[in-house]
């Protein structure tokens, strides 16, 4: 069984098991997870409290555990009543330590809300860039509640509530842009035009389209720029050519170097090779928005244009702060936990009672998906 198979019966097991303490749920799904290696289990178990749901972070170094490629992955979430909650954390290479892996806890716990969300409505995570126009860069730079709260209530309307604007749950990230043009004031001063990246979610049955959505952000966009405002669904992972990749080759065939040639392999399709701007050889992947975009979304906020450069609107803060309150004691539990000890009683244990413990976790299962 594979670590990226595992999320729904995980997340079912703790479903059934809310009321009970938060070490003792892990243990049933330590146990649960007993169809893997001990090794295995305890990773999946550590992704499970780091809300990374088997998504690895694919720009680290392979690190081989048991002969099987895994990575480097996020540590469990910080205490929220900390101020470092949130701000950036790294995760270094560890053969060029000069490369190093940025995200945030709050863009974590953003993005698992609104996944949540889009997994029970029948809702798509969407994201947005939008370049913005002079105007609203030189008025939000000396707005009283600050540079966030001016970008995130024009987002959900203008200033003055003439204008309704998107209503959906949204992450905002503001950033300084290298390459526009700057942005030039009555004093003839210059200043870094900004840029704004939103995650949020739209849905073809509510009437809340990519359409509506690259509408309502169309108006804070550059004026005369043709993609000032740009709206996706997905995006173009780029990932190391690994040993793993080159063996696959050998008995499937050489990936193709396009993308349109991929569609052509139903195993395949959105998956090619070919050099990156360092020139190194990867492979490229297309795929749906995924956690690993909302950790880029966090590369910046450190810098700060002003003090805070990262919002949330339309209630996603109260549903966050509560996911990270769950998920900080949760990983705080992983720790308490002495695995050693528990691989020495499990394997103590009758291996059938063991089976059958596995089997009606499972079979729970598969009575709430069927």
């Amino acid at each position: 069984m594979k670590p990226h198979s595992l999320k729904e019966p995980i997340l079912s097991i703790l479903e059934e098991s809310k009321k009970r303490d938060c070490r003792e749920r892990l243990v049933e799904m330590y146990i649960a997870l007993q169809p893997m290696t001990p090794v295995l289990a305890r990773l999946a178990l550590k992704q499970f409290v780091t809300a990374e749901y088997f998504e690895p972070v694919y720009t680290m170094h392979t690190v081989k555990t048991e002969g099987i490629e895994t990575k480097l992955g996020k540590d469990v979430f910080s205490n929220p009543s900390k101020k470092s909650a949130s701000r950036n954390h790294k995760l270094t290479d560890r053969v060029v330590p000069s490369k190093y892996y940025k995200y945030c806890d709050d863009f974590t716990a953003a993005y698992c809300v609104m996944n949540e969300h889009a997994r029970k409505n029948n809702m798509t995570l969407t994201a947005a860039t939008i370049t913005l126009d002079d105007d609203i860069c030189l008025s939000s730079k000396v707005y009283k509640r600050g540079i966030v709260a001016c970008i995130s209530e024009r987002i959900k309307g203008d200033l003055r509530g003439k204008r309704k604007g998107w209503c959906r749950q949204a992450l905002v990230a503001i950033e300084e842009s290298d390459n526009s043009l700057p942005v030039k004031d009555e004093l003839g001063n210059l200043s870094k035009r900004l840029h704004v990246h939103v995650l949020t979610l739209t849905s073809h049955e509510t009437g809340e389209r990519e359409e509506d959505l690259r509408l309502q952000l169309k108006l804070l966009g550059r004026a005369g720029i043709k993609n000032a405002v740009e709206v996706t669904t997905c995006y173009i992972a780029e990932l190391p050519y690994t040993a793993s990749i080159k063996l696959d080759e050998e008995f499937n065939g050489e990936l193709p170097h396009t993308e349109s040639a991929s569609y052509s392999n139903p195993e395949r399709m959105g998956i090619w090779k070919g050099n990156n701007k360092s020139g190194n050889e990867v492979v490229f992947r297309r795929l749906p928005l995924n956690q690993r975009w909302a950790d880029y979304m966090s590369k910046d906020i450190s810098k700060g244009v002003q003090s805070k450069t990262f919002g949330m609107i339309n209630g996603l803060s109260r549903e966050v702060a509560k996911f990270k309150e769950s998920k900080y004691r949760e990983g705080q539990a992983f720790k308490r936990i002495d695995f050693p000890a528990l691989d020495h009683v499990i394997a103590k244990l009758n291996d059938t009672k063991v089976k059958l413990e596995i089997s009606k976790v499972l079979e729970k299962y598969y009575k709430l998906v069927s």
